[in-house]
């Protein structure tokens, strides 16, 4: 039966041999679909996660108030970290998909379509993110915008209650009013930049296509206006305080001016040029003195030319006598202070010259003594080369004297 043995013995090593093909396929059908249901629940809990994700950061939720803006993007900006922090978990499943379609698997299409579909999940969100995070900081611009809003306005409401309170006269003395208008002028120029940064924000804003234009274009022109309205009040309320303003300045920069040319006129009328000592020294000091009255040549001048403006303007409040004789009094005392300057300075030039002579005359003097010496002298040489020597010395004397 050695025939048929080997026969029976090669059937079951063939039937063997199938089965733990077949054992082994199955294996690895069984493996793949393993990892192919592994991909799908990644794949589930990922766009689970995007899902949960993406209504968190889609929300239509708004601040009322700069506090709740800042908190809606401090919230959103915890999203973005932890969608950064859901970075690796998407690496780790493409490169479970890669893996699965670089080894030909069964599922590779639907694998294929699965990580389409996550990719385009997840740059949904990523723009889903940007876009509310763009309407969260318009938002805040928003919430800002208005504050200043508020801000300016609460302080143009003050300013013109201060106003109105001025109108209905109030028991203020003029120079109180006059302080407090200056303190408004301050107020305004620097307001003014505020006002101006206002409007700038919110061209910006409208420039950048804000969400909420309209608003934003209506309350500017509405803080614009009251604000140009103000400005105006101020000026008429200035015109008001002007005349009794202007009389005041020019009353005070005239008594300024009395006092320094008092103070000034007395160093222009000492006599220090009568003592000869250190005369160049005093001559260069009121050189000085002359140059600093050159230079309030123009205070003196504009001064009188504020007085003239007053009486030409009919700025007096009536007593325009009183400032035409202010005024000529102001003229009278530099006219008078120039002149005693420059015989000062004349007086110190002739002390100078007379300084000079006298040094000169010394000089003379002892020279002449020199040669007189030299003239007594009864030295007539006792020999013919002594003679010569003197006969030398005489000549060059001779030519010195010329």
């Amino acid at each position: 039966q050695a025939q048929s043995i080997y026969e029976h013995q090669k059937e079951i090593n063939e039937r063997w041999n199938t089965l733990t093909e077949t054992a082994d396929q199955r294996k690895a059908k069984l493996l793949d679909s393993y990892d192919f249901q592994r991909f799908l629940s990644d794949f589930r809990d990922l766009m689970s996660w995007i899902n949960s994700m993406m209504a968190l950061v889609s929300s239509d939720e708004l601040a009322k108030d700069v506090t709740g803006a800042e908190a809606l993007l401090e919230r959103h900006q915890e999203h973005r970290m932890e969608i950064d922090a859901r970075g690796g978990n998407f690496q780790a499943f493409e490169m479970f998909g890669s893996q699965l379609l670089q080894n030909n698997h069964y599922a590779s299409d639907e694998v294929k379509d699965r990580m389409g579909e996550l990719t385009q999940a997840r740059q949904m969100l990523e723009e889903a993110w940007i876009a509310r995070r763009a309407k969260l900081d318009q938002c805040l611009e928003m919430q800002l915008f208005n504050r200043d809003c508020e801000q300016a306005e609460n302080w143009m409401a003050a300013r013109e209650a201060s106003l109105e309170d001025q109108a209905e006269g109030g028991g203020d003395s003029v120079e109180s009013l006059i302080k407090k208008h200056e303190d408004f002028d301050r107020a305004i120029n620097t307001q003014q930049e505020k006002i101006n940064a206002l409007q700038n924000f919110a061209e910006q804003l409208v420039v950048n296509d804000h969400y909420d234009t309209p608003t934003i274009e209506e309350r500017r022109d509405d803080v614009l206006r009251r604000w140009q309205n103000l400005k105006t009040s101020m000026l008429e309320n200035r015109s008001k305080l002007g005349e009794a303003q202007s009389l005041q300045q020019f009353s005070r920069h005239a008594d300024e001016m009395d006092i320094w040319m008092s103070e000034k006129l007395s160093s222009a009328t000492d006599e220090s040029y009568k003592d000869p000592a250190n005369i160049q020294s005093k001559h260069q000091k009121h050189q000085a003195f002359e140059a600093e009255l050159a230079a309030n040549s123009d205070r003196i001048q504009s001064v009188i030319r504020m007085g003239q403006k007053l009486i030409d303007n009919q700025q007096c409040a009536g007593s325009e006598d009183a400032v035409q004789e202010r005024i000529t009094k102001l003229v009278q005392e530099w006219e008078f202070l120039t002149t005693k300057s420059s015989e000062k300075s004349e007086k110190l030039k002739e002390a100078n010259r007379q300084r000079q002579y006298t040094a000169g005359v010394k000089d003379l003097e002892f020279w002449l003594g020199e040669v007189e010496h030299m003239l007594e002298t009864e030295d007539y040489g006792k020999d013919l080369a002594t003679v010569q020597n003197l006969n030398k010395k005489h000549q060059v004397l001779d030519a010195d004297v010329k």
